[in-house]
């Protein structure tokens, strides 16, 4: 079973060992951000608010799914806000795939960042530029592969059950 992954801000591929230990299961998975939306656009930090695609980010999506309808794939993972459900039920609609929506997989929380310009001098990923009221990097890396990790074993248990 392949999964799409449609979440944000944290290429899961990328982060495949910490400390020379696997962090995440090896499965199969395309991952997708969702497509542009106006504070993108305008490197704005979106955060838990709840912004829609833009009319740029409804045609990326449209191109996206014309691009996975060649591949082959189970279901789409998506997280709850609004930008990710649109990317998601576009790339449903072009593939027939079922969404399951899986709210771990949120974007990080900014805390009083939120709504703010991106600040250039400062980096988003680490502890110590954490903004008042702001989920910790760490906190967020830990959320995004625990809830990885729980979706792995869900699929295992179903497919190992599946298959009795």
């Amino acid at each position: 079973m392949h999964f799409l992954y449609n979440t944000l801000s944290l290429s899961l591929k990328a982060v495949t060992t910490i400390k020379g230990r696997n962090t995440l299961p090896l499965t199969p998975f395309y991952f997708i951000r969702h497509s542009e939306t106006d504070w993108n656009n305008r490197n704005i930090i979106m955060g838990s608010n709840d912004i829609p695609l833009n009319e740029l980010g409804l045609r990326q999506a449209h191109e996206a799914s014309q691009l996975l309808k060649k591949e082959s794939f189970d279901v789409i993972i998506s997280n709850t806000k609004l930008r990710a459900r649109q990317t998601a039920d576009i790339i449903a609609k072009a593939t027939k795939k079922p969404i399951l929506f899986e709210e771990g997989l949120t974007e990080r929380i900014w805390g009083e960042a939120e709504g703010q310009p991106v600040d250039s001098t400062k980096s988003l990923f680490d502890d110590e530029h954490t903004p008042q009221g702001a989920e910790t990097f760490s906190a967020f890396q830990q959320r995004i592969l625990e809830t990885t990790f729980f979706i792995t074993f869900v699929r295992q248990t179903w497919a190992w059950r599946k298959n009795m």
